[in-house]
């Protein structure tokens, strides 16, 4: 998942790609994560843009870019429901005096 960041994959595609179903995918990951692959995917993708939202002054559409979210109301969204914060937050929080 790490290698497909900036592709726009669905889980259904990684499936594909290694051999087994959406559903038994799903099953491994919430044995292994304790999530779903598309929950995991999701956290993979925010993740690196929580670390370029830290170290970088890219804007956030190029950032969405990267981890192959179009909309950047979306990304920002999902951003701050998983962090508690959104994107603009953390820069301000992350910058060095």
């Amino acid at each position: 998942m790490r290698q497909l960041l900036s592709q726009k994959q669905t889980v259904d595609d990684i499936a594909n790609r290694i051999g087994v179903s959406r559903r038994q995918l799903d099953r491994l990951f919430k044995e292994a994560y304790d999530t779903t692959a598309k929950g995991y995917w999701l956290k993979v993708r925010l993740g690196h843009a929580h670390w370029r939202i830290s170290n970088s002054t890219l804007p956030l559409s190029r950032i969405a870019e990267e981890i192959a979210i179009g909309d950047v109301s979306y990304f920002c969204k999902q951003f701050k429901k998983h962090y508690g914060l959104n994107p603009a937050e953390l820069r301000r929080s992350s910058q060095h005096f």
